[in-house]
């Protein structure tokens, strides 16, 4: 009887411990599960780092990293190019976290989900209102150097030239950031005399002679082609009715007006896409110079 007792107290006393110990191992286990989505992020893995992060979610709704594992997801996504969700999960972290940290992290990131999905009008809002709630924000740098992008983005050079120049003020004179400031604000001011072609007068061009819109608009094959094709078409529609062959005539008449009409949208189009390479090439040239970096595609913390 004592031997069974004793066994009995055993086997309780070691339940008791187990239970006492139980929620240490499962505290442990969830920073372990924190740790590993976060060793996936800085490792690239967002998808899996998202997935990680969810099941710590699900497991610690209460945990001690629950305001960041929210804002991490969001970063998940937006690396992952997922804009929407990116929105949705930093929304969610601003509304709910309780810590100033991750309210502040997450309504920058919302506004550079914004700037990413080029909706620059949408960024710039977002970004002016966190300098006005965050005035000692870390992020006050990038906010203004993205309020300047997003200048650059709509094309309104004066603007941007003047927001690079209150990011340059930012700057210690004579440093790096303070002379890469100033030479976007050159930049800026030089972009308004961008070589362009007027799409209209490529229209006009075209119609008074087929390719001749392309040509100005600096595309010579297809300037090459829009005279050829339209020259083969309109003379064999010519000579069809010059030979009585009505039907044939108008057959080729209109395969002809319709190359036609073609070459003089296409010279417009020309001169569309020529303006906004220039514009594209530029801003490439731009983004050399940028201090912030808000275009990278890749975590870093």
């Amino acid at each position: 009887m004592m031997l069974r007792a004793l066994k009995r107290m055993v086997f309780v006393s070691v339940l008791l411990c187990g239970a006492c110990f139980l929620p240490i191992v499962h505290a442990q286990d969830q920073t372990s599960s924190f740790e590993f989505a976060l060793y996936l992020l800085r490792s690239g893995e967002y998808e899996a780092a998202r997935v990680e992060l969810h099941r710590y979610l699900y497991f610690s709704p209460s945990g001690q990293r629950t305001q960041e594992a929210r804002f991490r997801i969001g970063q998940c996504h937006f690396f992952l190019r997922q804009w929407d969700k990116a929105l949705e999960a930093f929304d969610d972290c601003a509304v709910q976290s309780t810590d100033i940290e991750w309210v502040d992290d997450a309504l920058f990131w919302s506004a550079r989900t914004s700037f990413r999905r080029l909706e620059y009008e949408i960024a710039t809002d977002k970004a002016v209102a966190f300098l006005d709630a965050f005035p000692d924000s870390p992020y006050v740098d990038d906010s203004r150097a993205m309020i300047a992008w997003c200048f650059v983005g709509d094309s309104k050079w004066e603007e941007a030239a003047t927001a690079f120049g209150e990011l340059a003020e930012c700057y210690q004179d004579g440093s790096l950031e303070y002379r890469r400031s100033l030479m976007l604000v050159k930049q800026s001011r030089e972009a308004r005399s961008l070589p362009r072609r007027s799409p209209s007068l490529a229209a006009v061009l075209s119609t008074l002679l087929p390719g001749a819109g392309q040509f100005y608009a600096r595309q010579r094959g297809d300037s090459f082609f829009a005279a050829l094709l339209n020259g083969l078409s309109i003379g064999l529609a010519v000579e069809a009715f010059s030979k009585g062959r009505v039907s044939t005539g108008i057959v080729t008449g209109a395969i002809a007006s319709t190359f036609y009409l073609g070459n003089i949208y296409g010279a417009r189009n020309a001169a569309i896409r020529y303006n906004q390479q220039q514009v594209y090439n530029w801003i490439e040239q731009m983004k050399q110079n940028t201090p912030v970096d808000l275009f990278g595609e890749e975590f870093s913390e």
